[in-house]
């Protein structure tokens, strides 16, 4: 089961669990509205293959809506639409298009009263920019059917920060020129632009400098890869050396996994980017500022701007004593990973034994740290050699060959990284992986 709380705005969280957690799950997280639930086999194939994607959306994937494009070489996929999005109009001819666009979008559309036909729902009566700023507060997305300088006059005085403002898509009422206004990157407008024209037929008439160069978008690549950035990382100096064709250097760190570390060769793969072997060699060269791509964490110490990816390849295995305090597992857990100089941010999720999956402490530490809960059946642990871990107490209490460790090891599908460390009252392992195929452990809850 999952339960979808608040899907799209800004406080959205999702649980994941089984018919009987779940109600305990919702219950402790306190929701009482705005949530979808879901219930199927399906849920259980996205976590336990989560780089598995549907065909329909892929897009070497053609359909009669949807008709092959010769795709670019070496390019970041694009991410969907942004949504929810609105469609307003000003004109006549505008509102015809809007109606049509809200169709292919998904999308409200609102157009004046007096242009409103009898499937218009949404109106408005009076100025376009009063509506325009009604709708701001309440959308991801507002495409424009008007003039640029009726969208802007509307638009410059509700402008806070690129992270916060909504994407502003503005178009002729005959769809020729889509324009991305605001949100090109940090809001998928681009994207957006480039899917009406293709539409309307029209040309979406992109600005943002990466784009028109054919350069990765830096501060796209953590969301398209599913990877999280490392505190302090400077995005908009980066991109501005790269867009400015000045060098930078790479550094993939060859402990990821073999595919992870192609996918990041293949998405900032770019002329004015060149890779290092190791670390040091970042700050060996006059780079104009420096990418790495890794588990650990990593600083750079000579002043130039840097960023840091961290992909979620690390399963932090969790064992503890019955009744343990969540502040001592969460300590455990951060103490392990600060000895080992490993992120935080690359933990894909806390993993456990079917023994431990209603620990309270645990559930709560996932929540915490922003990861799922999975819990690995006991048959599964013990398919484990005894050899390939850690003696553990967990053979004599359990009969299994262990609990912290082992568990690392079948939900990772790769490399124990940290052996079982014991830190008070818990037991805890780091193993390296991007996930096992083989294995079909439970997520408990995501949030």
């Amino acid at each position: 089961m999952a339960v979808l709380y608040k899907v799209t705005w800004p406080d959205e969280r999702v649980l994941t669990g089984t018919l009987a957690t779940i109600a305990g799950q919702v219950r402790a997280a306190g929701m009482t509205r705005h949530a979808l639930i879901l219930v199927g086999p399906a849920l259980v194939a996205r976590h336990s293959a989560p780089t598995a994607r549907s065909h329909l959306y892929n897009p070497t994937h053609a359909h009669r809506f949807r008709p092959a494009r010769t795709a670019q070489p070496d390019q970041p996929e694009r991410r969907r639409v942004p949504t929810p999005s609105v469609v307003i109009a000003v004109t006549r001819q505008g509102a015809q298009l809007a109606r049509r666009l809200a169709r292919t979008l998904g999308a409200d559309v609102r157009v004046p009263r007096p242009f409103a036909d009898s499937a218009d729902h949404l109106t408005y009566e009076g100025s376009v920019v009063a509506e325009i700023r009604r709708c701001w507060p309440r959308y991801s997305a507002l495409v424009l059917v008007m003039a640029t300088g009726i969208a802007v006059r509307a638009v410059a005085p509700l402008l806070r920060h690129k992270a916060e403002d909504p994407a502003v898509i503005c178009l002729d009422e005959a769809g020729q020129y889509v324009i991305p206004l605001l949100g090109g990157h940090a809001r998928n407008a681009n994207e957006l632009a480039h899917h009406i024209a293709a539409f309307t037929g029209g040309v979406a008439a992109i600005t943002t400098a990466s784009d028109v160069q054919g350069r990765p978008a830096l501060d796209l690549v953590a969301g398209q890869m599913g990877w999280r950035l490392a505190p302090g990382s400077q995005l908009t100096a980066a991109m501005a050396a790269l867009v400015n064709g000045e060098p930078l250097g790479l550094f993939v760190d060859p402990l990821l996994p073999e595919r992870v570390r192609a996918h990041a060769v293949s998405c900032l793969d770019d002329p004015a980017i060149e890779r290092v072997a190791h670390e040091e060699e970042l700050v060996a060269k006059p780079w104009a500022a420096c990418v790495a791509v890794t588990p650990r964490r990593l600083v750079l110490t000579d002043g130039r701007p840097q960023v840091v990816y961290h992909p979620p390849v690390l399963w932090v295995g969790v064992g503890c004593r019955r009744g343990v305090a969540v502040d001592e597992v969460v300590g455990a857990v951060e103490h392990v990973l600060d000895r080992a100089g490993l992120a935080g941010e690359s933990v894909a999720a806390l993993v456990t034994a079917e023994a431990k999956q209603d620990e309270p402490a645990l559930l709560e530490a996932a929540s915490r740290l922003g990861v799922p809960l999975c819990v690995v059946p006991h048959r599964q642990l013990r398919r484990v050699p005894a050899d390939a871990v850690s003696p553990s107490a967990a053979r004599q209490h359990l009969g299994l060959p262990g609990v912290a460790e082992p568990a690392a090891l079948v939900a990772s599908g790769g490399n124990v990284m940290v052996p079982k460390h014991r830190v008070g009252r818990c037991t805890v392992a780091v193993a390296i992986g991007e996930g096992s195929h083989e294995y079909e452990y439970r997520p408990t809850l995501v949030d």
